[in-house]
């Protein structure tokens, strides 16, 4: 049943790697507490480059703006500034068309952000939950192939070192 729902294409992601970036080119969309935090991460890395910062409201947008700056060893002039308008994330992702978006916004709207995010040729990182539905799910990994963007569930307890520790014992047999 689930293989019904995907896509027609028939490349899917599972091998595919996107082509390497120099300078990784960032927007973000929401910049409460979560955002905030991946905002600041994020310009501190080297190669990267916050373009935009989207969220409803403007004084934390300018205070995400600030931090980028601050942390970003002068790569983040230019930060493009959306706020005030519930929709002002899709300006922002056609107007500055940036590699990544980052989704850091209540739940509802992570599916759809990231599913445009993907369609308007950025790679998305999402805040969890990724989707609330099977049906956003598949939408998700359709889009995903259809446009060969990744997508990514920003969870960072898949990463940790027992996490991968346990994963590695059970690819190697060790334990079920």
């Amino acid at each position: 049943i689930c293989m019904e729902q995907r896509a027609t294409s028939s490349t899917y992601m599972g091998d595919y790697a996107a082509p390497k970036l120099d300078t990784v080119r960032i927007a973000i969309i929401g910049v409460g507490a979560r955002g905030s935090g991946h905002a600041k991460q994020l310009a501190s890395i080297e190669g990267t480059e916050i373009v935009a910062i989207a969220d409803l409201y403007e004084d934390l947008v300018d205070r995400s703006v600030v931090n980028c700056i601050d942390v970003g060893g002068g790569r983040h002039q230019a930060i493009a500034r959306y706020f005030g308008e519930e929709m002002a994330w899709k300006k922002m992702l056609t107007e500055v068309k940036p590699d990544a978006v980052i989704v850091a916004t209540n739940w509802k709207n992570h599916a759809p952000m990231a599913i445009e995010s993907m369609r308007q040729g950025a790679h998305a990182f999402v805040e969890v939950p990724i989707a609330l539905t099977l049906q956003e799910m598949w939408d998700i990994v359709n889009t995903s192939e259809q446009t060969k963007k990744h997508c990514m569930m920003m969870e960072n307890v898949n990463y940790g070192r027992e996490e991968l520790l346990y994963l590695n014992l059970c690819r190697e047999g060790v334990i079920g």
